[in-house]
């Protein structure tokens, strides 16, 4: 208690919290995807996770969840997310333009 955890393995837990409700039949399962981001001081990496229902986490560089879900990976496979380059790479004000186009 009172350390600080990785963001990989807080996503994995919460992952296996939640697949633990769809396993008991006295549990409600959750019917929602968790989006979390995240940064470790550490590595000076920030992270993005998506906790599904059913306990699976995966990491991504963006990713959308819900009933527009397909459009908007569409439209985030066009943007230039992580590119070797960081010069290549879109800034943080051009990625939340284009977010809110979305």
């Amino acid at each position: 208690y009172g350390s600080k955890i990785p963001p990989t393995v807080l996503a994995d837990r919460m992952g296996s919290y939640v697949h633990y409700f769809t396993l008991h039949g006295s549990l409600r399962p959750f019917g929602a995807t968790s989006l979390l981001a995240s940064y470790d001081p550490e590595t000076n990496d920030a992270s993005l996770h998506m906790i599904e229902p059913s306990g699976v986490s995966h990491s991504y560089f963006g990713c959308a969840a819900g009933k527009g879900r397909q459009p908007a990976k569409t439209e985030m496979e066009k943007l230039a997310l992580h590119k070797p380059a960081a010069e290549e790479n879109i800034t943080v004000r051009e990625g939340i333009r284009q977010l809110a186009r979305m």
